[in-house]
Formats: structure tokens, C-alpha cells, sequence
């Protein structure tokens, strides 16, 4: 006589528990909720007592690299159908430049106002260009303090949105998942102090069609692009494969 398989609760059984990709699990056939008494970790076997299916737990894909752990500011959400990665780029401040930006546009407002008292307002089209370079170093310094970006991969699109302040050069942008090969890593050259390479890092991807898409740029450590990578390819099943231009260095460099 053939016994039904015993299920032991989950809450005893998590010394080595299967990482799964849903928050929330669910019968493949009736969808009714699945509850931690009616999963089996030993055997990754679960029975809905709503229709009596027993099914196989859906495992991540086993990771080709040590695991980075979440980055400070960042935040995320797993569920069944969606994963949702939003970070803040508060990390990402300069200190140099937020103190010149205050420097820069503290002085324009002194020479603006003192035109402005002695009524020669012609004299204020002269701080034109000037003006303009401190409104855009303002708008980096608040949008760096103030905004956050949100990767959001569900079965259709990976999407990259940036919220409050729109970013007029780092659009939004939604690539169908169909389209997606590769992600990865890579490290460039944001500029340069006292002549010494000031280095930030990028999520890029490869498209079937061999097209680079740069997805984020402007990180300041190589764990906040690493974690974003690794997330992406475990929610999407891509296997991490080594690709020409990838960053490949220490996860805690700077």
C-alpha cells in the first residue's frame, strides 16, 4: 500500500531552506495560497489541501558567484511575477562639488542682487552662462539628495525608472525581456582629482542583437552594480556567462 508523503512543517526545517524566488506561494493549478505546514523542505515538495496537488518548489538558479548582500539605501520586493530594486543616490554624493555648487551659486546670488539693487539690469545678461552652469550643478546636488531609482523586471519589461526630479540625460527606459542576453558590471572613468582616475560603475546589458544598453550609471561602489546584476539574473534565469568589458574586481572595491 502506497502512504501519502508527510509533510513537516517549514518553521522546523530551516537550517538549509531552498531559496525561493515568491514571497507568496501559490498552486500552480487552483492558485489557492500555500501555507509553511504544507511544504516539505527535505524533498522541496509541496500539497495544496485545496485540490491535492503535490508539486516541486521552483528553486533559484544556483549562483556562479559568491552572493552579494543587499546594499545600504536599497530596498526590495520579490514577488511570484515582479521584482521591484529601489535605491537612493544619497551614497553617491560628492563632497567637493556639493560644497563648489554652494560656493558657486552663493556668489551668483551676491553679484544677481547687487545688479539688480543698482538697477542695471542689463549687466545681469552677462551671468547668463554662469547662471545656467549653477542651476545644473543645483539640480545635480538636489536630485542626487532627493531622488531614488527604481529597476522593476517582470515578465514583459525590465524597467528603469527615476523619481521625483526627471533626469533630462538618464531617461527612463523599458526593454522587453525577450530582447535580453546578458547582464553585467563595468567600471569607467568619471573623472579625474589631482589627476588620479575617479572611478564609478554601470549596469549594462547585451540585447540578442548584440546591442550594449547602459541601465545605470553613476555608482559610486561596486557591490551596489553587483547586487543589481545578481538580482536581474536570478529573477530571470540568465546564466551568468563572462563578458568582454565586465568588471571583474574585488565585490568590496572602491
Amino acid at each position: 500500500m502506497e502512504h501519502e508523503p508527510q509533510y513537516r512543517p517549514a518553521e522546523d526545517l530551516f537550517a538549509n531552506p531552498p531559496r525561493l524566488r515568491s514571497l507568496e506561494l501559490q498552486c500552480p493549478d487552483c492558485n489557492a495560497p500555500i501555507h509553511g505546514k504544507q511544504i516539505n523542505i527535505d524533498t522541496s515538495l509541496a500539497h495544496c489541501n485545496s485540490c491535492g496537488n503535490t508539486f516541486q518548489l521552483e528553486r533559484e538558479p544556483e549562483r556562479g558567484k559568491p552572493e552579494i548582500f543587499m546594499p545600504a539605501d536599497f530596498d526590495v520586493l520579490r514577488l511570484r511575477n515582479e521584482l521591484d530594486i529601489e535605491f537612493k543616490w544619497r551614497r553617491s554624493l560628492n563632497g567637493f562639488l556639493t560644497f563648489f555648487t554652494l560656493v558657486w551659486n552663493s556668489i551668483l546670488f551676491i553679484i544677481a542682487s547687487t545688479i539688480i539693487l543698482s538697477g542695471s539690469w542689463g549687466m545681469l545678461l552677462f551671468l547668463g552662462l554662469h547662471g545656467s552652469v549653477g542651476i545644473g550643478l543645483l539640480y545635480h546636488t538636489v536630485t542626487t539628495l532627493f531622488n531614488r531609482t527604481n529597476v522593476l523586471v517582470d515578465r514583459d519589461y525590465l524597467r528603469i525608472e527615476h523619481r521625483p526630479l526627471p533626469l533630462p540625460f538618464y531617461p527612463n527606459k523599458a526593454i522587453p525581456i525577450q530582447d535580453i542576453k546578458q547582464v553585467f558590471v563595468e567600471r569607467y572613468t568619471a573623472g579625474k582629482t589631482n589627476d588620479v582616475p575617479v572611478y564609478s560603475f554601470a549596469l549594462r546589458l547585451i540585447q540578442r542583437n548584440g546591442k550594449r544598453l547602459r541601465l545605470v550609471q553613476g555608482l559610486k561602489h561596486a557591490e551596489q552594480a553587483q547586487y543589481l546584476e545578481q538580482e536581474i539574473e536570478y529573477f530571470l534565469q540568465i546564466d551568468d556567462k563572462k563578458v568582454l568589458g565586465e568588471w571583474e574586481g574585488h565585490v568590496l572595491d572602491r
